[in-house]
């Protein structure tokens, strides 16, 4: 107070500060950090090895938004299942390829796992076409 400034203002002016220029700063400078940290946190919960509400507590911490967090997971969500069923529909390819299993237990299956009959009747198709070449 001997320069006529209240200790209270002074400090709500230094947190002002800190968090406009200061915590913006180091926010940017540890983006990249954050994001790869983010990265290995969502491989680990789509390995089953973090719940829903542990990835978002973490990535909350990292200062993500509600809607980013909720993204992020979506989509390690989608990327996951699309890999499982990229690694399901290429054993049925290969199945159908040896003539392990006919054309419609091939459509069949790959309508069990949620393709379009249209497009698993088509993919049988040019499959077999191919094998017929060889």
């Amino acid at each position: 107070t001997r320069l006529g400034i209240r200790y209270e203002r002074c400090t709500a002016y230094a947190d002002y500060y800190w968090s406009k220029y200061i915590g913006e700063e180091f926010y940017v400078m540890t983006k990249d950090e954050r994001n790869a940290l983010a990265s290995a946190l969502l491989k680990k919960y789509v390995l089953g090895f973090m719940t829903p509400d542990e990835l978002r507590s973490e990535l909350l911490r990292l200062r993500f938004t509600p809607e980013e967090v909720e993204l992020r997971i979506r989509r390690a969500e989608v990327e996951d299942e699309v890999k499982m069923l990229s690694e399901l529909v290429a054993e049925a390819d290969t199945l159908l390829k040896r003539g392990e299993i006919s054309a419609d237990m091939y459509v069949s299956w790959l309508v069990s796992l949620g393709m379009r009959e249209d497009r698993a009747v088509l993919r049988a198709r040019k499959i077999l076409a191919t094998v017929k070449k060889s």
